[in-house]
């Protein structure tokens, strides 16, 4: 009954309300008798009218908020198409633009490389053209000339050859995965160029050489010696010289990765032609400049007769030495045959190996099998499915020891 109390007087107040609305909005005689008409008419309902006239406002409001709360979720579901479809668009626009960029990172990639390789193919070409009168030794002479006179080697000189090729020291040496120096001396230095030990320098970098994975940097003193003696084509400074030729061309041509304009911005390469220590400096910089976890095998074969002082001989190895200490993104693998009792290399090699003039065998080599036996040992430890990104140089002068090679 409260309830019917209440809506009775909803209505009543609704009616007044319209009233004094008409009354206000009109300011006329026609709104005071429609006002006086709806007194009459509220006074004559009854109850039972008042209760139908209530339902039928009640039905009337619900029907409206029907029609809205369609309306309201006609707008969400059409919102939430439009979202749909947003995100549709977006997620393939999203792919196309990946794609794209991929595209365009690939293609300035490539430009990049074929920049960096055209800079240093023309470094190092220039930088051979400058030095063209003094001449940089290119060893492939010097392993083709050991290789074809193997007939040259005695039965002993074979089996020497034989022997060093299967011995431990030398399984040590390319098997280790860090960097190391290997010292190899004969009881009797070899006074021919037709030797055991300049015969297996020779099927060394000629083996190594052949996988292209990595550069193998050799210098045969004795042949250099034996076309002169002249320090500029059998000294020191022409062993560095050719260290540093042979490293350029190499990183020119297999190692696009590397970008030598900053050992050109440094004036390594201007510098290197003038002195022994700036020599070493260069090759310590193209060294550093090699990718992550990249290889170098270095052969000095039959040092005894490197021609030039003992003093600049003792720089070159102090500063290999220096080098393979410092160095830890390069495997640096150096071997020095026929070394001087006295010679610093010997001071820096990690591991020694002493062969007599006798040695048990057949006296017999096989050069394609005791290349593939060398191809084996270094096969997956040093030969490379991919290499990593070039290491920066850094400036270090090593401004204490260059003080000292001056």
């Amino acid at each position: 009954m409260e309830k019917l109390k209440k809506g009775l007087g909803f209505v009543s107040q609704s009616r007044r309300g319209n009233q004094k609305l008409k009354v206000d909005g009109s300011g006329g005689l026609h709104s005071t008798v429609e006002a006086d008409n709806e007194d009459a008419h509220e006074q004559s309902m009854t109850v039972t009218d008042a209760l139908d006239e209530l339902q039928s406002r009640i039905d009337s409001f619900q029907t409206e908020v029907d029609i809205c709360a369609q309306e309201r979720l006609g707008r969400v579901e059409a919102g939430i198409g439009d979202v749909k479809k947003g995100l549709v668009f977006m997620s393939k626009q999203a792919a196309f633009d990946y794609e794209q960029a991929r595209l365009l990172q690939q293609k300035k990639e490539v430009a990049s490389i074929r920049s960096r390789q055209k800079t240093n193919g023309s470094i190092s070409t220039k930088w051979s053209k400058r030095l063209k009168g003094i001449g940089i030794c290119d060893p492939a002479s010097d392993i083709k000339d050991c290789l074809e006179h193997l007939e040259k080697l005695d039965h002993d000189d074979k089996n020497i050859s034989q022997y060093i090729l299967h011995s431990e020291e030398l399984n040590s040496w390319l098997k280790e995965a860090q960097s190391n120096v290997i010292e190899i001396n004969l009881h009797t230095p070899p006074s021919s160029l037709s030797n055991p030990l300049s015969f297996n320098s020779a099927l060394f970098a000629e083996t190594l050489r052949s996988t292209n994975q990595f550069p193998v940097l050799a210098f045969f003193s004795m042949h250099r010696n034996n076309e002169s003696i002249s320090q500029e084509v059998s000294g020191p400074v022409a062993l560095v010289r050719s260290l540093n030729g042979q490293l350029l061309k190499f990183i020119a041509a297999h190692r696009p990765s590397v970008d030598l304009s900053a050992l050109k911005d440094q004036g390594l390469f201007l510098e290197a032609k003038k002195s022994l220590r700036h020599g070493l400096r260069l090759l310590k910089g193209l060294i550093l400049s090699l990718p992550e976890n990249d290889a170098l095998f270095l052969i000095i074969d039959t040092l005894s007769w490197l021609t030039g002082t003992e003093c600049d001989q003792d720089k070159v190895f102090k500063k290999l030495g220096k080098i393979v200490e410092e160095t830890e993104n390069v495997v640096l693998k150096i071997m020095v045959t026929g070394t001087l009792p006295g010679s610093y290399a010997k001071s820096i090699a990690d591991i020694s190996l002493f062969v007599h003039d006798v040695s048990s065998g057949f006296g017999g080599i096989d050069i394609a099998e005791s290349g593939g036996q060398i191809y084996k040992r270094i096969k997956g430890r040093h030969v490379k499915q991919g290499i990593g990104d070039a290491a920066t140089m850094t400036e270090d002068d090593d401004g204490e020891e260059d003080s000292d090679e001056d």
